[in-house]
């Protein structure tokens, strides 16, 4: 799919699909004649098309496009009173709004209000959108894409380090955010499992919580329950002792997670 503009693209599209728009609304029809689902498959076949697969873009039109595949144009205004079209107008191009309005037809309850399409089909001798138009020197376009994800039970942690290095001066603090997920990564709504953290090399555990402000559980124990999928550790090395701290989460049934964070003397 390409065009020389995003909204040439949106324009030629829609003008395109009025044929095709037009033949859908008589299916009901056909369907009144008694053919059945096989027969109506063959005259209205569906197609599942990604948007997102295979758009390329370039700035401007292509050398030699000389097609107006404008929606519409508004009339010029006199700058002296900006309110009244300019005496002068020029000739008005072929615009693509006719073709697209009737679209909205089947939403027009009164077919007195309704659109008729013009005959003819615009844009369809423009070169940059026949089958065989040589677009390799276009720009592709990267779509941004999102998704959600149903996550499964508790499987696995995830630990997150603020940052991984550190001062050797027994102050200096890193804290290691621990989060629970399912066995693909996702993270595991609501998951509460109890935690066990074990540290070794030059430093040591100043704190652990979950932001639940109904738990008693003291903030000194290398153990907490997890809320909502998260839990946080509080992490320093001992004073003038540089090194690696190694961390360690883990939980029953739970796949365990280790993080480093280096402790150097000094400033950094």
């Amino acid at each position: 799919m390409r065009t020389s503009t995003a909204v040439a693209t949106l324009a030629l599209a829609m003008a395109l699909a009025l044929g095709a728009a037009s033949l859908a609304a008589q299916a009901p029809a056909v369907a009144r004649r008694g053919e059945g689902p096989a027969a109506r498959s063959r005259l209205w076949p569906r197609e599942r098309i990604s948007l997102d697969d295979g758009w390329r873009f370039r700035k401007g039109d292509p050398p030699g496009h000389t097609a107006s595949l404008l929606y519409d144009v508004r009339p010029e205004v006199d700058a002296s009173t900006k309110a009244q079209p300019a005496a002068a107008a020029k000739a008005a191009p072929v615009v693509l709004k006719p073709w697209i309005l009737p679209t909205g037809n089947p939403f027009i309850a009164d077919p007195a209000r309704r659109y008729v399409r013009p005959p003819g089909n615009p844009g369809g001798d423009v070169a940059c959108v026949k089958p065989d138009f040589d677009d390799r020197s276009w720009q592709r376009v990267t779509w941004a894409t999102d998704s959600v994800r149903t996550a499964g039970p508790p499987a696995a942690l995830r630990l997150t380090p603020d940052r991984s290095l550190i001062r050797a001066d027994g102050r200096d603090l890193a804290f290691v955010t621990v989060r629970v997920v399912d066995a693909q990564g996702v993270l595991a709504p609501r998951a509460a499992d109890s935690l066990r953290f074990r540290i070794e090399g030059p430093g040591e555990i100043v704190a652990t919580d979950n932001g639940d402000p109904t738990s008693f559980e003291p903030f000194q124990a290398p153990a907490h329950r997890a809320f909502n999928v998260l839990c946080l550790v509080v992490v320093r090395a001992r004073a003038g002792q540089a090194g690696t701290i190694r961390l360690t989460a883990s939980g029953a049934g739970l796949r365990a997670s280790v993080t480093t964070i280096a402790a150097a003397g000094g400033r950094h």
